[in-house]
């Protein structure tokens, strides 16, 4: 916040999503494992999924979606990545302008997957909660201790910040960190009480369902809120000289000059 966005484009993607993502991962990884013959050998992922198959319906694109994720991710960092150097070898690919972009696939992964771990947390006779939500709990606890030391650390971030010439920025931009920290943790607190209801939840999912849709509805509005803004629509269908020509010479002219 408190610098205009001309980069026509950001990068988000939530706590709460990568950690459902992550679950989803998780989940296909043990179920893996479970079909090659490790039924009865814990994966160290603290989550035992209900489905036998790794090749269920919601478990099935997880490995391709997996490869999408990094991937693109590796393709963003541009030049800073040694990948990209291959990639922009190939015909026409030296035209792109912004390997930034790239990110949208890193977005579109993240969403299925967390979509794909959203549904395995629906999923009927999955036991061993405790591990994820104490994982989650800790991705909170962790961004809460960031903040506060971002809150206390003014020295170093201004020394940062002095390469980039941006240290007449530094208070507003530990502002921002501080609050993307706190948001973060908040996120990961969501996910944390989500994991821990479906182990308390054993036969309702409907408290989950609406907890994490109010959550993703609220994270979307927090995130987005400075980007809306109203649009006075009075001048476009204010009375003027080319809607009066059109009304005065055109018998079905009202509805074109209602949108003239």
């Amino acid at each position: 916040q408190g610098f205009a966005n001309f980069r026509q484009h950001t990068i988000y993607l939530g706590g709460l999503q990568l950690l459902l993502a992550a679950f989803a991962v998780g989940c296909w990884l043990k179920a893996r494992g479970q079909e090659t013959g490790d039924r009865g050998q814990e994966s160290g992922l603290g989550v035992e999924c209900s489905l036998d198959s790794a090749r269920s319906p919601w478990l099935t694109d997880v490995p391709f979606w997996v490869g999408v994720w990094v991937v693109g991710l590796l393709l963003a960092f541009g030049r800073h990545a040694p990948v990209y150097r291959l990639f922009y070898s190939l015909p026409y690919m030296s035209f792109l302008r912004a390997p930034v972009k790239f990110i949208r696939l890193v977005e579109l992964a993240t969403a299925i997957l967390a979509a794909s771990g959203l549904a395995g947390l629906m999923q009927p006779g999955a036991r061993r909660w405790r591990g994820w939500t104490i994982g989650a709990g800790v991705c909170a606890g962790l961004a809460l201790l960031a903040a506060l030391w971002a809150g206390g650390a003014d020295a170093a971030i201004r020394q940062t910040l002095e390469p980039m010439r941006l240290a007449p920025a530094a208070a507003l931009l530990k502002g921002n960190l501080v609050r993307a920290l706190l948001h973060g943790a908040f996120a990961c607190g969501v996910a944390a009480a989500l994991f821990f209801l479906r182990g308390r939840l054993r036969h309702s999912v409907l408290p989950i369902l609406v907890l994490a849709a109010a959550w993703l509805a609220l994270d979307a509005l927090l995130v987005n809120r400075r980007f809306i803004m109203g649009w006075d629509l009075g001048p476009i269908y204010r009375d003027n000289v080319v809607t009066r020509r059109v009304l005065d010479t055109m018998p079905h002219g009202a509805a074109f000059a209602n949108h003239g």
